[in-house]
């Protein structure tokens, strides 16, 4: 039953995905759709909770609460990334290792970090505005 209602809401994902995104009918290769029973298997955590720590206030303007989940570990040179490091979530626990590397190889890393991401993807955040055309020509109708 419940390999039934992964597949029936694999399902629904992927037609909204074909409706938004044309393009992608018959070439979505595997899909796997996760559950707090998914989370409870990989992480072990109880009833499927994958949040991790409070998201209240204090642990945003409580300095002690701040400075303890500071990336910067207790031991000199130790540094800390992962869920509640940064903030909660599947996508930010990944983004803090970027962020934390990017803080131990520092203010120059970011530089160049920030300025390859625009080059990289500025071209194709201007097609998609622009369409089809070469990103560096503007359209007669701008």
């Amino acid at each position: 039953q419940y390999a039934q209602l992964k597949s029936r809401w694999a399902e629904r994902m992927l037609a909204a995905l074909h409706k938004h995104y044309p393009q992608t009918e018959g070439r979505v290769v595997a899909v796997d759709i996760s559950t707090p029973l998914t989370i409870e298997n990989y992480l072990r955590s109880g009833k499927g909770a994958a949040i991790g720590l409070d998201v209240t206030p204090a642990r945003f303007v409580d300095e002690d609460e701040v400075a303890a989940l500071d990336m910067r570990g207790p031991v000199d040179g130790l540094w800390l990334c992962g869920q509640d490091v940064l903030m909660c979530g599947q996508v930010l626990a990944a983004a803090s290792g970027t962020i934390c590397a990017l803080r131990m190889l520092g203010p120059l890393a970011w530089l160049r970090f920030a300025f390859r991401a625009v080059r990289l993807l500025a071209p194709a955040a201007v097609a998609s505005i622009w369409g089809e055309r070469k990103w560096a020509l503007r359209p007669a109708s701008l």
